[in-house]
């Protein structure tokens, strides 16, 4: 194992379509969302301890689950011949353990230390190499992810037609409510904690940050920034990719259609300066 690559952002910030494409490089291997502690799928973290009989990863202090983490990705790399590990860090599944596997230290502002940085990220002689996405427009953020919380639909477009709350109840069409004064406090916490983010993590780890709007633009914008710019921070060969995240939202609906209380939020963002958002 020479290398281990974190995709980290929120949800709904385009994570899954860019550790998908890494994971195309010719020696890399994607883990996916191997943190979260719903995933069914082979690759999960906490799994691997339990049959591993390492025990309760709840109890456990963090010097054995750095010992855990880096005997998981040095088992997952020799399974699959590779040497390069991409990892799907969503900052919303690490604040579920907040005295294990985050460091209190790490954050000189405690107003922020919600989110803390894992220790177990760094392994003994391999290289850490951090993509931080980021979404400009938050309110896009924060309605996708209201939307896929009431619903349980987590994808996009595609798809969607299928899906059963489309079929039987339509649900996934309602209008939701964003309360306009919680809205506006959640974006000006967001654009702090990314800002925070932004100048932390370099600090800690070889770190490029990335904007889902530049990303995901286009095909040309994906090219550009995925496979050229992307390659060239991960010191990794060019390769022709296999998929094209085309289609990244969850629908086509607009604000108008998709928030009940449209005018009052669009007034809010308005007064608070976040208007550009609406647009």
């Amino acid at each position: 194992m020479e290398q281990i690559v974190y995709v980290i952002a929120r949800k709904r910030t385009g994570t899954t379509s860019l550790e998908e494409a890494l994971g195309q490089i010719p020696d890399a291997y994607n883990l996916g969302e191997t943190f979260h502690l719903q995933k069914p799928e082979v690759d999960n973290f906490y799994r691997f301890l339990a049959n591993e009989s390492l025990g309760d990863w709840r109890f456990a202090h963090p010097d054995f689950l750095q010992q855990g983490w880096e005997r998981f990705l040095r088992t997952v790399c020799d399974r699959e011949s590779k040497q390069r590990l991409i990892v799907d860090l969503k900052l919303d599944y690490l604040e579920v353990l907040p005295g294990i596997l985050w460091d209190w230290d790490a954050l000189p502002d405690r107003r922020l230390s919600q989110i803390r940085i894992p220790k177990i990220l760094f392994v003994e002689n391999v290289v850490t190499k951090i993509v931080y996405l980021r979404r400009r427009n938050l309110l896009a953020r924060l309605v996708s992810e209201k939307r896929a919380r009431t619903t349980d639909w987590w994808g996009t477009q595609h798809g969607y037609e299928d899906h059963p709350l489309v079929k039987e109840k339509n649900s996934l069409k309602r209008p939701l409510h964003m309360p306009s004064q919680a809205l506006i406090s959640q974006i000006e916490w967001e654009t702090q904690e990314g800002d925070f983010f932004a100048e932390l993590l370099p600090k800690l780890a070889d770190t490029t940050v990335i904007y889902y709007e530049d990303l995901y633009d286009s095909q040309e914008a994906f090219s550009s920034l995925a496979l050229d710019r992307l390659m060239d921070f991960l010191g990794a060969p060019r390769f022709e990719t296999r998929q094209w995240p085309v289609n990244v939202k969850q629908s086509r609906e607009t604000f108008e259609q998709v928030i009940e209380n449209a005018e009052e939020v669009r007034l809010a963002l308005d007064r608070h300066g976040y208007g550009w958002m609406w647009q």
